[in-house]
């Protein structure tokens, strides 16, 4: 008996989803850049000429993952598109960020090696992620500023820095990092009351 339309296509998201997660288990032991697409199909279970009917590139796989990890990160600071109400909200997207990292070490060892690929900054530029960091980095400025902030803009930049400088470090040696340090030190700064 054939398959119905409806059955090939969970068929199709469900062998795409197979591909993307055979990549990023590789991506997290390797960089990227040495991983090729023939041990990407070997490590799917696929064929090579397979995995070209689901992605027409490498390079379009790496956007894809990038693509699925920035939906998971931007989902724990937006929270359904919500402003940030106060300390407590500030606070909640902060601890849920933090344990993001240190429960999925893995996703963010790929992620940042994407990121930093030069490729990668034409995928930042693009409309959709200059829409919600534009988005949030506005929610953020205006909690910042009700906070008693002189320069929101400023504070903005350095929340941005130590996330991403202690992400980085967590992820290369997670067992040598307390990353717990800068989690408290943003909530000690930032999340103060009024």
């Amino acid at each position: 008996m054939p398959r119905t339309e409806e059955q090939n296509k969970t068929i199709r998201v469900e062998r795409k989803q197979q591909i993307m997660d055979a990549a990023m288990r590789l991506f997290s032991e390797k960089n990227p850049t040495e991983v090729s697409i023939a041990t990407i199909a070997k490590e799917a279970g696929v064929s090579k000429g397979l995995m070209y009917s689901y992605f027409k590139s490498k390079d379009e796989l790496e956007l894809s993952i990038m693509n699925s990890t920035i939906d998971e990160i931007m989902e724990i600071f937006l929270v359904s598109n919500k402003v940030i109400e106060g300390p407590d909200d500030f606070t909640n997207r902060i601890n849920r960020l933090f344990d993001h990292v240190i429960n999925n070490v893995a996703t963010w060892k790929i992620y940042t090696q994407l990121i930093l690929q030069s490729k990668m900054k034409e995928f930042l530029m693009s409309p959709k992620i200059q829409d919600v960091m534009g988005w949030y980095q506005e929610q953020l400025f205006n909690y910042l500023q009700k906070q008693g902030f002189e320069d929101p803009a400023k504070e903005i930049i350095i929340v941005g820095a130590l996330i991403d400088g202690i992400s980085i470090q967590y992820v290369s040696a997670p067992e040598f990092i307390d990353i717990n340090i800068v989690r408290n030190h943003i909530l000690d700064v930032y999340a103060k009351k009024c």
